[in-house]
C-alpha cells in the first residue's frame, strides 16, 4: 500500500489494521500512520530476509525526544547520516549495552536531531491531508500535554463518525402542491401569526395565549370581480387562559368582510376594506358606525357582494341566515375594476370558512347568491401566485434601527411592491 493511499484511511481504519497485525492501536493519526507505516516496511524485509532496513522506524523516534532532555537537545541542523542503529537500540532497552560506552551529549544530540528529523518526514507527508488541527494535535505542545491524549482521540473519533454518516439529503425546491383553482386560506397573504389549518379552511392567532391583543388576519386565495357572490363564516370558539377567566376578561374580536388586494392586512383600516365587526358594528376607512347585532360563539355571518353591470357594488351582511342590511354601497369609481376577496381578522378565537363546494350552506343565502367556492374558474379571481421556487424568492428585513436611509429604502420598496407588505 502506498503512503498516500495509507494517509486516507480513518482512525478507525487505521486502528483496525493495527490490531490485525497485533500492533499497539493506541494514539493519534500521525502516531498509527507512523506504526502501519514501519510496519508495512518491515513485512518485506523479513519475508525475503533483507538485513538492511529500508526506512528507520519513525514511531520510535518519539520516546526519544521526550526522554532527551532540553538541555541537551541542540538547535543546529541534525548531521546527514542519523545513527539509526542507535535508534532502534534504545527505542527497545532502558539499559546500555555491555559493550557500548555511556552516551555523551553528542550523542544524544544526534539521536534527538534524527529523531526530529524523522518526525518531519512524517508531518511533510501527512501536511497534504490533514489540516493544521491535525498537525497540531500529531506534535506534543503544551496545548495537548495539559489537555491529555485521550481529549484528541476522542476529537479524531467524532471526526470518523462524522465523515461516516450520512450526509442530508438536499432540500428540493419547494413547489405549490395545491390546485390553483382550489379555494381556501392564502397562507402568502395574511400575518404570519396567524396559523391556517390544515384543510385551508379554518384558522386562528398563533400566539394567543401570550399575547392576547393581539389582531391576526387572513384573505382567501380567490376574490370576485362580478354577479352575485356570498361566503359563510363561523365563530367556532373563544380561546381564553384560566387566568383571563378568573379575571373575567374577554380578549375575543372578530371582524369578517371583503377588501381589495393591495389594502392593509388590518380588515377596515384601509378605504378598500369593508368590515363587519362582532361588536356589531360596520367598519371602513378606519370609522366604526353602529351596524345589525352582536355575535358570539357558533354564530354564522354570511358575507355578500352585488355587482351591477356599471362595476357598482353592494355589500350585506347576515347573522345566522337574518340579514342585518345592506351595509356599504361602492361606485365603479372607487373599485376601478379590482377584485374583492373574503377577509377575516380574529383576535382571542378561532374561525371557520365554508368551503367546500359540494356541501349545502350552513344557512340559505339570499336568492340569486352563489357561493364563492361553487363559482367556476372563470368567475372567480385568482390572487397573486407565490414563487415556486426558493430562487424565485426574496427575502426582505425592516430592522428598527434609526437610521433614515433604511427608513427610506423601506417606504420606497413597499411602495414600489405593495404585496410584499407582509414580508417588508
Amino acid at each position: 500500500m502506498k503512503l498516500t493511499d495509507m494517509k486516507k484511511l480513518k482512525v478507525a481504519e487505521l486502528r483496525s489494521r493495527l490490531k490485525d497485525l497485533g500492533l499497539d492501536n493506541k494514539g493519534l493519526k500521525a502516531e498509527l500512520l507512523g506504526k502501519l507505516w514501519s510496519a508495512l516496511e518491515a513485512r518485506p524485509s523479513q519475508q525475503y530476509g533483507d538485513e538492511k532496513e529500508d526506512k528507520p522506524n519513525l514511531l520510535n523516534c518519539r520516546p526519544m525526544t521526550l526522554l532527551a532532555s532540553p538541555e541537551t537537545v541542540d538547535t543546529h541542523p541534525p548531521p546527514p547520516s542519523p545513527p539509526t542503529g542507535v535508534l532502534t537500540d534504545t527505542a527497545t532497552q532502558t539499559e546500555a549495552p555491555p559493550g557500548l560506552a555511556s552516551p555523551q551529549h553528542g550523542s544524544a544530540e544526534s539521536v534527538v536531531s534524527g529523531c526530529q528529523a524523522g518526525e518531519g518526514e512524517v508531518e511533510h507527508l501527512l501536511g497534504g491531508a490533514e489540516g493544521p488541527e491535525e498537525e497540531r494535535g500529531a506534535l506534543p505542545s503544551e496545548e495537548s500535554m495539559s489537555k491529555g491524549r485521550a481529549f484528541y482521540e476522542f476529537k479524531e473519533e467524532i471526526r470518523y463518525v462524522r465523515a461516516k454518516s450520512p450526509q442530508p439529503a438536499v432540500e428540493r425546491e419547494e413547489t405549490e402542491e395545491e390546485s390553483e383553482d382550489e379555494v381556501r386560506l392564502n397562507p402568502y397573504d395574511g400575518h404570519l401569526h396567524f396559523k391556517e389549518g390544515p384543510d385551508g379552511a379554518c384558522g386562528q392567532p398563533w400566539f394567543w395565549a401570550r399575547f392576547p391583543s393581539l389582531w391576526s388576519d387572513c384573505r382567501l386565495t380567490h376574490g370576485v370581480l362580478q354577479g352575485r357572490v356570498g361566503f359563510e363564516v363561523r365563530l367556532e370558539k373563544k380561546l381564553t387562559t384560566q387566568l383571563q377567566e378568573q379575571e373575567h376578561v374577554d380578549p375575543c374580536g372578530l371582524r369578517v368582510g371583503w377588501s381589495v388586494a393591495h389594502s392593509s392586512l388590518l380588515l377596515g383600516v384601509d378605504e378598500l376594506s369593508f368590515a363587519y365587526d362582532a361588536r356589531g358594528k360596520k367598519v371602513s376607512g378606519g370609522k366604526e358606525e353602529e351596524f345589525g347585532e352582536p355575535f358570539s360563539v357558533g354564530d354564522i355571518v354570511g358575507c355578500y357582494a352585488s355587482f351591477s353591470s356599471d362595476g357598482a357594488v353592494a355589500l350585506s351582511f347576515h347573522k345566522n341566515g337574518r340579514l342585518m342590511g345592506q351595509a356599504f354601497s361602492l361606485d365603479a369609481s372607487l373599485l376601478l375594476a379590482q377584485p374583492l376577496f373574503p377577509h377575516v381578522l380574529c383576535k382571542g378565537c378561532s374561525v371557520r370558512f365554508l368551503l367546500d363546494p359540494t356541501a349545502p350552506p350552513w344557512y340559505p343565502g339570499p336568492p340569486g347568491f352563489t357561493a364563492l367556492a361553487a363559482l367556476s374558474a372563470g368567475q372567480r379571481e385568482r390572487a397573486a401566485l407565490p414563487p415556486t421556487s426558493r430562487a424565485q424568492g426574496e427575502v426582505r428585513d425592516r430592522s428598527w434601527v434609526s437610521s433614515q436611509s433604511h427608513t427610506c429604502r423601506v417606504i420606497t420598496v413597499f411602495l414600489m411592491h405593495p404585496c410584499h407588505g407582509k414580508c417588508c
